[in-house]
């Protein structure tokens, strides 16, 4: 088989494929990362690698990763010690048989060439996936056979035999996965095999989703793209590292709100807690270089906000600092056409109607409300398991709650809207539980002057990742 791949791919090849980023229409030199349009600066993937590693120490999907690459680098001793290779032939001969088997269990419906360049994976990706499978099965026969002889030499070790040959390869060796009980820089050993973070992370850039090393490569952006706004890599200011920190608080704060009962008050304990459940501490996230050039870039904006600037941001958003209100809803779901989903009948418009109407004549007569919702409701858990109590106060610029809103906003406190459709959920019924006046300009002055300025923060953020090139892949070929 030629180095082009063409093969078919379903369910089995799924499994391997990884998304990558996308290819950059000005490639980069092969050891670069990213790097400024006008040479101010550049990001080694040296540098990158050995940042991801630290950026994912705490990820859950770095640690089972790690594991995994532990076992990988075992075999690759064992394959040294008894000279196992792998050819580019015994990489043919893999693909063939993979597409063999994909294209009959497809019935010829895929091709591998169209899946990867749906999945944004790359030919070497494939063929280095290809490498570690071959050797990974190679080492555990020549294992096997050392306790069977009658296995003959050149037939292929079932799948869960390498499995249990090479687990028991893993257990026997010893092993080291504590940082701090080793060299500055390594952070695993297994065996006499020191991983350094350099080779962690770069297995990371294989191993995590596009979307996790797109992240980390995009804040050390942001660290290079503010000293050069800024001038210079001056440390945050207290005043600004305690304004990033209140933000990222109320960032996480929200993020948890979502997934707790509606109503429930989120404390910055829970917060921390909620970090730390994904094992960040906060001096890990005051020490993060994205999160300290945030701080300053923030900083800097809320320093540039002049009074015409929050005067003319303020006309342009009245709706967000108008009434707030407290609200609670049913949601009936119903759609027009026939719509298929798992383990639930979607009502058609006129079905979803008069239930919605029946509803409708339970709460006005002295239904619980609350009860109702929780028994008929079709909108998220959050609201539902809440007795219908949206999670947030609403104005009439929430996104995804403008109808709510304008509805709710008709009705004295208590009272009980009747039910309306809206457009891609279905028929809707609105309680208003309380309502906040509309503060005026000069006592939301510094609020909004902060809105301003995180707007425009936003907008230079965005820019800013957006004007640099960045690497056509972050994946080294081996």
């Amino acid at each position: 088989m030629t180095r082009n791949v063409h093969l078919a791919g379903m369910g089995l090849l799924l499994t391997l494929l990884l998304l990558v980023p996308a290819a950059a229409e000005d490639p980069l030199p092969a050891d670069i990362a990213a790097m400024h349009p006008e040479g101010k600066w550049k990001i080694r993937k040296r540098d990158f690698y050995v940042y991801l590693a630290a950026y994912n120490a705490a990820n859950p999907l770095a640690k089972i990763g790690l594991e995994d690459y532990l076992r990988q680098r075992i075999v690759q001793a064992e394959a040294a010690r008894h000279k196992v290779t792998v050819t580019d032939k015994d990489v043919d001969r893999w693909v063939q048989k993979l597409d063999a088997q994909v294209r009959e269990q497809s019935g010829g419906a895929w091709n591998l060439e169209t899946v990867m360049k749906h999945k944004g994976m790359s030919e070497p990706e494939l063929l280095r996936r290809a490498r570690v499978a071959i050797l990974r099965e190679a080492v555990a026969r020549r294992i096997f056979m050392q306790k069977d002889s009658s296995w003959p030499a050149d037939r292929e070790l079932p799948e869960d035999n390498v499995v249990l040959v090479i687990d028991n390869l893993y257990a026997a060796a010893s092993k080291e996965l504590d940082p701090a009980n080793l060299p500055d820089g390594t952070v695993a050993r297994i065996g006499k095999i020191d991983v350094t973070e350099y080779e962690w992370g770069r297995e990371l850039s294989y191993h995590l989703p596009a979307t996790e090393v797109g992240r980390a490569l995009e804040q050390m952006i942001l660290a290079e793209q503010a000293n050069v706004r800024l001038g210079g890599d001056a440390p945050p200011s207290e005043e600004e590292l305690a304004a990033q920190w209140e933000w990222f608080l109320n960032f996480e704060r929200n993020r948890l709100a979502r997934q707790v009962p509606a109503g429930r008050r989120i404390t910055d304990e829970m917060v921390l807690e909620w970090l730390k459940s994904r094992g960040l501490t906060k001096e890990m996230v005051l020490e993060n270089a994205s999160f300290r050039a945030e701080a300053r870039a923030r900083g800097h904006f809320r320093r540039s906000v002049d009074d015409a600037a929050v005067r003319a941001y303020y006309e342009r958003n009245k709706a967000r600092y108008g009434d707030q209100l407290r609200v609670q809803r049913i949601l009936v779901q119903a759609r027009g056409q026939r719509v298929l989903a798992p383990g639930k009948k979607i009502l058609s418009l006129e079905q979803g109607k008069a239930l919605a109407d029946a509803i409708w004549i339970q709460a006005t007569q002295g239904a619980d409300f609350a009860k109702l919702a929780r028994e008929k409701s079709d909108d998220p858990d959050v609201i539902k398991e809440a007795g219908g109590v949206v999670p947030i106060w609403i104005t009439a610029a929430t996104t995804g709650y403008e109808d709510t809103f304008a509805h709710a906003d008709a009705l004295e406190v208590g009272g009980i809207s009747k039910p309306w459709f809206s457009a891609g959920r279905g028929y809707v019924i609105a309680k208003l539980l309380e309502r906040r006046e509309a503060s005026e300009f000069e006592e939301l002055r510094t609020a909004i002057r902060d809105d301003a300025a995180e707007q425009q923060y936003r907008i230079w953020k965005t820019q800013a990742v957006r004007d640099v090139r960045k690497s056509e892949t972050l994946l080294e070929d081996r």
